[in-house]
């Protein structure tokens, strides 16, 4: 059973982890959070499209059992999306936010990874070969919220989103 979970849980509620809201934060910090601190879904607790003191008066019933970092390499990351989607991690510049539709195949991406995001697919059969991810930017970015990046020739991929060593998937509990 898929079950959409509260990312503004995460944003308003990890910030004793080590992240900080809006601001940013890492990948792993918010699981290891989500790992020690149940999670509700994103009806009851939707995105607000910025930093909120953390809410207690949810009803929060899903918890992981932990994390699995995922190897850093386009073929990795693409074994990892055949059963579930993956938090990633990757580089982005301003024309990333000018996403709207199509392939993302910028030249550059710049060199820090800045971003996490969720690979929820691919197709290595499309004239260039993507990842399909998600945003939490809101659905007026992008296509409704999500985008497709080139996997690109690369061990790392376009824009380092298979190789920053800061993508995982989590452990669920059985």
């Amino acid at each position: 059973q898929k079950v959409d979970l509260s990312e503004q849980q995460l944003i308003d509620c990890s910030r004793d982890y080590g992240n900080h809201g809006c601001a940013g934060g890492m990948i792993g910090r918010g699981l290891l959070y989500a790992s020690e601190n149940a999670l509700t879904t994103e009806a009851a607790y939707p995105f607000s499209n910025k930093s909120n003191a953390c809410r207690t008066d949810i009803d929060a019933q899903y918890k992981i059992d932990g994390c699995t970092r995922v190897t850093p390499t386009t073929a990795g990351l693409t074994d990892a999306l055949r059963s579930q989607p993956v938090s990633i991690a990757m580089s982005v510049d301003a024309t990333f936010a000018f996403y709207r539709f199509g392939v993302y195949n910028p030249k550059r991406c710049g060199h820090v990874v800045n971003h996490a995001l969720l690979a929820v697919g691919f197709d290595l059969d499309a004239k260039t070969p993507f990842y399909r991810g998600k945003n939490s930017w809101g659905k007026l970015w992008g296509w409704f919220g999500f985008f497709k990046i080139a996997i690109g020739k690369t061990d790392a991929g376009v824009c380092n989103v298979a190789g920053s060593g800061h993508n995982y998937v989590p452990v669920l509990n059985e």
